[in-house]
């Protein structure tokens, strides 16, 4: 299942959760030619949130590969307020 972007999803040890970005992580980047050597794609995601965002808390980063076997089903997209 491929993982998006704000979206909410339910995870076997996590429970319902909120995605909020999928990234590379770089252990060394060339600003010059606007590329680097990859160290892993993360998934940036929160266990709580309401409707301006996610609460600073409870926000994890874990890898992809790690996360997305524990998941079990996708939900709605979501939108948030913007003050």
């Amino acid at each position: 299942m491929e993982i998006e972007a704000n979206r909410v999803y339910e995870h076997e040890t996590y429970g319902e959760v909120l995605v909020m970005s999928v990234h590379e992580v770089y252990s060394s980047y060339d600003t010059d030619v606007d590329d680097g050597d990859v160290d892993g794609v993360f998934v940036r995601y929160s266990t709580t949130w309401d409707s301006h965002g996610p609460m600073i808390a409870s926000v994890r980063n874990e890898p992809v590969d790690e996360f997305a076997p524990g998941v079990v089903s996708r939900g709605e997209r979501v939108e948030f307020e913007t003050l």
